[in-house]
């Protein structure tokens, strides 16, 4: 139910519930690890469930594409959101499920299903831009987009035309997933996978190599830490409260499975003293 770090004692309070009698039960810890994922509830853009208020059609999620998928899809013409491996998956899963046509909308077009040279019968076309606007309950007008640093947010690209896709039946919004039920940790237990580094007042790049060809370069007043770490967790362990542990995936990790391998291993390294 909630857990929370007494500074004094140096000990986690845990409070827990079994829902399957209502038993509840307290406990303290000289150690947490937080090892529940960090992609449990689906994320749904606030922006994309705007443009799609209009749609008649079936909205789902991909998380919500179970044994009743079949229904939405076949003889159906099928929109995809996202073009990263949900989006692959289900597009080859509405293909064999018998979609009239599936189409892939892409935001960076750097996701599996851009990168996929050939699809079943030719019935998977991938469109570059997300879905800006809804017409007549069920064309949907996407537009390419790009990100525009100074806002540090897309903007449509007016310089790519806009793609139609007509009589649209179905759409997925295969937009990942958000935090699970990490909000029963303190505030100050929680890693944020959102935080980004900033650069240090006055900050210059050291003279290097190509100093002489490209000046003083002016960096991004965010920096993201990638693919590879959360900026306020370090190999395991909360920056914050070493005595606070994840075990956990990185946002868009190559290796979804070698990343949480790597880092149980570092967890019981710290546990064991090796």
């Amino acid at each position: 139910q909630n857990v929370q770090y007494d500074e004094n004692s140096k000990k986690f309070s845990v409070a827990v519930r079994d829902d399957s009698t209502g038993t509840e039960s307290s406990g303290m810890f000289d150690r947490v690890i937080w090892a529940a994922g960090m992609h449990g509830a689906a994320e749904k853009p606030e922006a994309m469930v705007e443009v799609l208020k209009d749609f008649t059609g079936k909205v789902l999620h991909s998380s919500e594409c179970t044994e009743d998928f079949e229904q939405y899809v076949n003889g159906k013409n099928v929109l995809l959101i996202g073009d990263g491996s949900s989006g692959e998956d289900l597009a080859l899963r509405a293909v064999k499920l018998g979609a009239k046509h599936v189409y892939v909308t892409a935001r960076s077009c750097e996701g599996q299903a851009t990168e996929t040279a050939s699809w079943p019968s030719g019935k998977v076309t991938v469109i570059e831009g997300p879905p800006y606007k809804v017409l007549k309950g069920t064309h949907i007008k996407c537009q390419a987009v790009y990100w525009y640093e100074k806002k540090q947010k897309y903007r449509k690209d007016d310089e790519v035309e806009a793609v139609k896709v007509k009589d649209v039946d179905t759409v997925v919004m295969s937009t990942g997933y958000d935090y699970p039920s990490i909000s029963i940790l303190h505030d100050d237990l929680q890693l944020d996978s959102e935080l980004t580094w900033s650069v240090s007042k006055g900050w210059a790049m050291d003279n290097n190599a190509l100093t002489i060809t490209l000046g003083s370069v002016k960096p991004s007043e965010n920096l993201t830490p990638g693919s590879t770490c959360y900026s306020d967790v370090y190999r395991g362990v909360l920056i914050d409260n070493p005595n606070m542990m994840y075990i956990t995936e990185t946002y868009d990790s190559a290796s979804t499975f070698l990343d949480l391998d790597v880092n149980a291993n570092l967890v019981l390294a710290y546990l064991t003293g090796k």
